[in-house]
């Protein structure tokens, strides 16, 4: 396990067969980073690890990832 938790875009990131959620770690190149919810809010985590090297990453761009959330946007838009 890294124990450097490093800045990252997002948008930057290699989605993984066009998901939202998933990308590939751009450090070992064959882990995945699988985006997750707080259970209490539903709103995606700020921080993630790969599921092969173990790095761990902080979304720089946090805010812009949670507004652009599909599933996050369907529950709005619902309730409104």
């Amino acid at each position: 396990m890294i124990d450097i938790v490093i800045p990252v875009h997002h948008e930057n990131l290699l989605p993984i067969a066009g998901s939202y959620y998933q990308s590939r770690c751009p450090f070992c190149e064959k882990g995945i980073f699988n985006a997750k919810r707080n259970p209490g809010t539903q709103q995606l985590e700020e921080e993630d690890v790969c599921t092969v090297c173990g790095q761990k990453i902080r979304y720089a761009d946090i805010v812009r990832v949670r507004d652009r959330d599909p599933f996050q946007t369907k529950t709005e838009k619902k309730n409104d």
